[in-house]
């Protein structure tokens, strides 16, 4: 047996008897500092420590790519000797005693690869499962000088790619006022720009000590930087982020013509932290007229908005006045939302953020661009991070959406409307979207409609949940702002209503108070109770909805979107018509239609799991989804499911249906977090299909519209301006 042919066999992980001397280390057969000892005696090898854990979905998916790579290849990855430990089995007190002695306690996730050489540690890997960058990461740790060590910073740039940004400002967030500390991954996304860039090209920001790195042994208790981190001799490219709360101001005098703003590690419903000890924040209006003033000099920003809640960043990069150059970003959530990372030691298991994603080297390659290389990172996360391009803000939230929502009254929904029971026989019907009380009855006689005003707004326990199952808290969130005696700016509670009927309308009632966040029961214009109120309500016989006072979002969805999607469509006819709208969208927009596709392939196998699940009553499937190529096979697959069915064959008729799809929209535009990553392709499928509804809408209307096409024009610098977002 060849040496190359024993370490390719070594990384299939099989259990077999330990090597002779001249051959290849078998994995899993030393113990880690064992392996160590090895790397001393032989220093002319790279010895490369894969660190794993037994229930690590990832960690095998790497694996599988490593036994999958030819003994014969030239390639750092065939002539490296393997070995590797799996955290759980050898114990995680007694793994974190090896990465002390080996001064290696660096890491955010598994897997990650552990490089030696001659005894010393050379480099830690980025954690992930993408056999390109490990295979990147070993050719230059051969390619490094003895004694140099390596430093982790990810490729948020594609290795050999020209870096078209001129100069770079940068800040990672603090966690919060009782910890100042951002995540490792915040400052290395900023290194990562910044750090190899030449002298008086990069402005960084991050939380610290009070000085660019750590003066004691041991971690610092900000948690930024320490000694032996293998990023510490470029930590003085970083100044405090309370410096950074003077030079915000200062973005449109940075040298040159093409500015890159990274915004990473924490955010916040109220803005970017910025100096957490004084509760200071870059809010979105100061980041709007920085970007701005930057535009109207000539100059381009491009953002990548990798932080929580970073999609309320969306308006500083949209088209205004006196602009003389274009503005972009990707952001890892929406607005209102959370993302998933923000991690600071904590091991992230099969999950992968926005952020983490795309600070892999995914999708690198001739002609990739920024939209294709974002949408890459969408089809290949496993979280709860719904992410969008500004394109996407611009038809769903922006300017777009105020053209496309423009119509007073829009179709109602499917479940439009709920009734409260009052007391005393009084029964109330409200409209769940527009919040309109429809009808009032007592018994068999039915009352004048009263007035309405918003009395109190209390938080709800399910205020975040979907329209479906809180239709009232739903409907709420809906609207931009309620006005009357309990005014409220932030929709995220449960508004309390007083209805009141005028004497002279002849109704002996007092006032009463509806809570809407505690309904009865739901009803849909299929419904036969809905045919009592249809004709009073709506004269014409057509349930309609109100769209004064919606927030954008849902007016876009109101008008737009749900009209394409109000029947129900079932499994293959489902996505039939998604695909159909790809075809439709492909001609203008090759990057949304392509992911759309894939996308929707993943949602519905993704369902078809979740539904097998349930069917067989076995342990919650391990869903994972491979980096996608566009154009191949989608791959999803479970662990756990017992059942195999053929792609056309639905396990249950509620496993991918329109239904699903028009909860999973309202879900999208409402504040907070979704409560799992069940379905998570559900919730990013839905807002590209509403992405994709509204730029097909808005190009169609530019046809005759003067103002659609200056819309459009805009539109296309957006796009445009994206390809260069990495």
């Amino acid at each position: 047996m060849s040496t190359r042919a024993a370490v390719l066999r070594a990384v299939l992980w099989l259990a077999c008897a330990a090597p002779a001397p001249t051959a290849a280390l078998m994995v899993g057969n030393l113990p880690p500092d064992d392996f160590v000892a090895r790397s001393k005696a032989d220093p002319g090898r790279l010895y490369a420590l894969l660190v794993g854990a037994t229930w690590c979905g990832p960690c095998k998916h790497l694996a599988a790519q490593l036994a999958a790579v030819a003994p014969s290849s030239p390639t750092a990855l065939a002539r490296a000797a393997w070995d590797r430990v799996e955290v759980d089995e050898y114990g995680t007190e007694r793994f974190q005693a090896f990465e002390g002695r080996v001064e290696a306690s660096d890491r955010d996730g598994i897997p990650f690869v552990l490089v030696f050489r001659g005894g010393k540690t050379l480099g830690i890997s980025a954690s992930g499962d993408y056999l390109d960058g490990i295979a990147a990461f070993l050719a230059e740790a051969e390619a490094r000088p003895a004694g140099r060590p390596m430093g982790r910073l990810p490729d948020l740039l594609c290795r050999g790619r020209a870096d078209g940004a001129s100069f770079t400002f940068g800040i990672s967030g603090p966690h919060s006022r009782d910890d100042h500390s951002t995540d490792r991954f915040g400052v290395e996304n900023l290194l990562a720009f910044g750090g190899k860039s030449e002298a008086g090209r990069s402005l960084l920001f991050a939380p610290s000590t009070g000085t660019a790195r750590a003066t004691q042994a041991s971690r610092s208790g900000w948690g930024a930087f320490y000694v032996g981190d293998p990023i510490a001799p470029l930590t003085g490219l970083i100044s405090t982020t309370g410096l950074s709360t003077m030079t915000v101001a200062g973005l449109p005098d940075m040298p040159g013509r093409s500015l890159r703003l990274v915004l990473t590690g924490h955010g916040a419903p109220q803005g970017m932290p910025l100096d957490a000890a004084s509760d200071v924040f870059l809010t979105e209006p100061e980041l709007t007229e920085a970007v701005r003033a930057a535009r109207r000099r000539g100059k381009v920003v491009r953002g990548l908005v990798l932080t929580c809640f970073g999609g309320q960043f969306g308006d500083s990069f949209m088209p205004s006045p006196g602009d003389r150059a274009a503005a972009c970003a990707a952001f890892s959530t929406l607005p209102e939302k959370e993302a998933e990372g923000c991690y600071s030691e904590s091991d992230v298991g099969d999950e992968r953020d926005y952020a983490t994603t795309a600070s892999r080297n995914l999708a690198c390659g001739p002609g990739s661009d920024g939209r294709r290389r974002h949408y890459q990172v969408v089809l290949s996360t496993v979280s709860r991070d719904v992410p969008m391009l500004s394109s996407e803000y611009f038809l769903l939230y922006g300017p777009g959406a105020a053209y496309l929502g423009r119509a007073p009254r829009a179709p109602m929904p499917v479940r439009g409307m709920a009734d409260y029971e009052l007391g005393g026989g009084l029964k109330v019907v409200v409209g769940l979207i527009d919040g309109r009380v429809l009808a009032v009855s007592r018994g068999e006689k039915s009352l004048p409609i009263p007035q309405v005003s918003v009395v109190d707004c209390r938080p709800h326990p399910d205020a975040y949940s979907g329209l479906d199952f809180e239709h009232s808290v739903g409907a709420f969130f809906l609207r931009g702002r309620v006005s009357g005696a309990g005014a409220v700016q932030r929709s995220d509670c449960s508004p309390v209503l007083n209805l009141h009927w005028n004497p002279e309308d002849g109704v002996e009632l007092p006032d009463q108070e509806l809570d809407l966040g505690s309904f009865g029961l739901d009803y849909s214009p299929t419904d036969p109770y809905w045919g009592k109120y249809l004709s009073g309500v709506f004269p014409d016989g057509v349930p309609t909805v109100h769209t004064r006072g919606l927030k954008r979002e849902a007016r876009v969805l109101l008008t737009t979107v749900l009209p394409e999607f109000s029947g129900k469509i079932v499994g293959a006819a489902l996505q039939g018509k998604i695909d159909a709208l790809s075809a439709r969208l492909r001609p203008v927009d090759a990057p949304l239609a392509d992911a759309l596709a894939a996308l929707a392939s993943i949602a519905r196998r993704d369902a078809r799991a979740r539904a097998l699940k349930i069917k067989s009553m076995s342990v919650s499937p391990t869903l994972s989804i491979a980096p996608i190529d566009f154009g191949a096979e989608v791959a999803v697959s479970s662990t756990a499911t017992t059942e195999k069915k053929s792609a056309d064959e639905e396990v249950e008729e509620g496993s991918f249906n329109s239904d699903a799809l028009q909860r999973a929209f309202w879900r999208n535009i409402g504040p907070g977090e979704y409560d799992s990553i069940d379905g998570i392709s559900l919730f990013r499928l839905a807002h590209l299909v509403a992405a994709a509804e509204a730029e097909l809408a808005l190009r169609a209307q530019g046809r005759t519209s003067p103002r659609a096409r200056r819309l459009v024009k805009q539109l296309d610098e957006l796009q445009d301006c994206e390809k260069g977002l990495y």
